[in-house]
């Protein structure tokens, strides 16, 4: 995609969102909408998403008739109304401010957080923002990671888990032992779980 398609693409992303913003309005048509002005000529234009195309075929089935979203609207999907009942999901970046009793963090990957190619800089403020997410937590966190990650192009790069959930995994240490019936060091306990190995973090 060329320099302008990119920047022709942001700026009909940014009007779309911005003139479906009522967050009341059905799911099922916000999505229609979103892939007639937006969604589809981007995966006309871009390979190796066929994953992410069939993860949006099946939410789009789910709000037909009988579905699971058949009644669904933009702002109770988008987790707008929250409730313990179901799973919010958000991004690093509206994750500040906010906590949770358990929070799972995905696609920590090297190249994913932080990207290939950053600054130092750059680097820094996705260690912040990766922080931001491990402290939403109020009792548990889980990363997860695959282990490699795919380009624009399609090609595959298994770099392992992100430099920032080693630094974690390096940096547990397990908690001292208490006498019976003593309160934790610290009403914010977390546990995080990183291949199945869980351990206290402090």
């Amino acid at each position: 995609m060329t320099a302008e398609l990119r920047i022709a693409a942001k700026r009909n992303l940014t009007q779309f969102l911005w003139s479906h913003r009522d967050s009341g309005q059905n799911l099922s048509r916000w999505l229609s909408d979103f892939h007639l002005s937006c969604l589809g000529p981007s995966l006309d234009r871009s390979v190796g998403l066929e994953h992410e195309l069939t993860a949006y075929s099946g939410l789009v089935a789910s709000c037909e008739t009988d579905g699971a979203f058949a009644d669904e609207t933009l702002g109770t999907f988008a987790g707008q109304c929250g409730a313990s009942s179901h799973l919010n999901l958000i991004t690093l970046h509206r994750a500040k401010g906010r906590e949770f009793a358990a929070v799972v963090m995905m696609g920590m990957d090297q190249d994913n957080i932080p990207g290939w190619g950053y600054t130092e800089r750059e680097r820094r403020e996705k260690r912040r923002l990766f922080y931001v997410g491990l402290t939403r937590a109020k009792h548990e966190v889980h990363l997860t990671y695959s282990g490699w990650t795919r380009n624009s192009y399609g090609r595959v790069f298994q770099n392992g888990p992100s430099e920032f959930l080693l630094e974690v995994r390096d940096s547990l240490v397990p908690p001292a032992p208490r006498s019976r019936g003593m309160l934790p060091r610290t009403a914010r306990q977390a546990f995080c779980r990183v291949r199945g190995c869980a351990s206290s973090l402090w």
